[in-house]
């Protein structure tokens, strides 16, 4: 049974702890086990994989909708086939990530109920 008003230990974080936690999770993609040990290493505090589930949807969430799109962005590809050391052919080619954000931020609206 969940306490209405209930404020966990995460929710006492210090805005620069927050924002600290939201990079370690957002940025660097830490695992959940990973991010208890660094918040109990960085900030002394013991807290569970619950707690870090719920600060997840509150705080990561949002950071992650309102980030700047990916448009006009390329992802660079060189691709080589080989056979043993004999290289048997290469080529460059880049993608257009724009497209895959569009598509991320249709996902969200059709998910919100929104229209595009």
């Amino acid at each position: 049974m969940s306490k209405i008003g209930h404020k966990g230990k995460l929710d006492a974080l210090t805005d620069a702890q927050r924002e600290q936690l939201i990079a370690w999770l957002c940025v660097e993609r830490l695992t959940y086990e990973k991010a208890l040990l660094r918040v109990e290493e960085q900030f002394g505090m013991h807290t569970s994989s619950t707690a870090l589930c719920k600060f997840w949807q509150r705080h990561c969430e949002p950071y992650l909708l309102r980030r700047p799109k990916l448009e006009d962005t390329f992802l660079e590809i060189k691709v080589r086939v080989r056979h043993g050391d004999l290289i048997l052919g290469e080529t460059d080619f880049s993608v257009a990530l724009n497209t895959a954000a569009a598509k991320i931020e249709k996902d969200v609206l059709i998910e919100q109920g929104g229209h595009r």
